[in-house]
């Protein structure tokens, strides 16, 4: 029953493609094939073969374009990335600034991993505090990246820190910037900051 099905369903396309590329004889015998006999033809074969089929509407369906039901776009992941100088001096107690990125989340991908690591060396062991801010600045020591730090030591042996998070985010353009608080003066080495967002039913995100 398949088989039959499959067949008559490329017979009635047959039909149609010979027709609109003016392959059909009109030696044919039998009635003369017009546009509505073929249009008639076609629509009893499909709904025979595939009742569940419309190709009237074809090009308005509502996922002729999408992917379903969504645009494109909702399954592209967007990435921005830097990073800062190879070293920077940094102060103790002075909350700094060693790397920052823009990206714009689209409606359809709010759901953005944030990744951000560096090394602090001190002329004496110490402690340091790592954090990647979301439009906010260092010094605020508040929202989202502030509440995911991490603490690391600042050595003359050096320890690399890394902060890395989920967070969901108003579609538009934000600005995220790696921060850094040494408890002693020393320096920041080797600064990295990635920012992606996540497509729709991506890893981790149904957004």
């Amino acid at each position: 029953m398949k088989l039959r099905s499959s067949s008559a369903l490329l017979v009635a396309l047959a039909i149609v493609l010979a027709f609109l590329a003016g392959s059909v004889s009109t030696a044919v015998a039998g009635p003369a094939l017009t546009k509505k006999l073929v249009k008639k033809i076609a629509a009893k074969e499909v709904k025979k073969a595939a009742p569940k089929l419309s190709v009237a509407h074809a090009d308005t369906a509502a996922n002729a374009s999408n992917l379903n039901g969504l645009p494109a776009d909702a399954y592209l992941g967007r990435v921005a990335f830097a990073g800062g100088a190879s070293s920077v001096a940094v102060t103790a107690g002075v909350k700094a600034e060693v790397a920052t990125v823009n990206i714009t989340v689209p409606a359809t991908a709010r759901l953005v991993r944030i990744t951000g690591s560096l090394s602090f060396d001190a002329a004496a062991p110490n402690d340091a505090a790592l954090w990647a801010s979301v439009d906010t600045l260092c010094p605020e020591l508040s929202g989202v990246g502030y509440d995911q730090r991490v603490q690391l030591a600042m050595a003359p042996t050096r320890s690399r820190g890394t902060t890395d998070y989920v967070t969901l985010l108003s579609p538009g353009v934000h600005q995220i910037r790696l921060c850094g608080a040494p408890q002693a003066n020393g320096t920041a080495i080797g600064p990295q900051l990635v920012v992606q967002t996540i497509p729709r039913n991506g890893s981790g995100g149904t957004s």
